[in-house]
């Protein structure tokens, strides 16, 4: 039903659309629920259907929330961080969203398998010197930046 729709939006030039948006977090909500409650769902499918979601809408939250919490039920932290560098934070989808985002995952992770506050520091690095947000006074610069002297005052008590 959901892929007929698309197919139908797409032959009709509206993919990156609120309503095409709409349906995708649709789809994803009926995936989550068929997750969350059966024991035989398999994940992989989840993880392929925001896969696309995530190609088309990156800065959706709802979508790469929902990624996150797939794959971090199987300890793949890897595949997060993949779709995040290789999608989400690319030069034309590059936000304040995907920024805050990745730095929420790395700061939320588990400790250990590559998660540690070096991982934290170093994204915040790289949203700090991301090209697209170069000047100083950028707001993603400053909102990052506090976010960041946030972070070294917790760690420094």
């Amino acid at each position: 039903m959901y892929h007929k729709t698309l197919e139908s939006l797409r032959s009709r030039n509206m993919t990156p659309h609120t309503l095409s948006e709409l349906l995708h977090q649709s789809k994803a909500r009926l995936l989550y629920y068929h997750a969350s409650t059966s024991s035989i769902f398999r994940p992989g499918l989840l993880r392929e259907e925001l896969s696309q979601s995530i190609k088309i809408f990156p800065n959706n939250t709802i979508f790469l929330s929902l990624y996150r919490w797939n794959e971090t039920r199987f300890r793949i932290d890897d595949r997060v961080r993949f779709i995040l560098r290789d999608v989400v934070l690319v030069d034309p989808n590059e936000t304040v969203v995907g920024w805050m985002f990745a730095i929420w995952h790395e700061v939320n992770a588990p400790m250990g398998a590559g998660h540690n506050y070096n991982s934290v520091r170093a994204v915040f690095e790289k949203a700090v010197s991301s090209s697209r947000y170069a000047p100083i006074f950028h707001p993603l610069s400053c909102s990052i930046s506090s976010s960041a002297l946030s972070f070294y005052d917790l760690l420094n008590t």
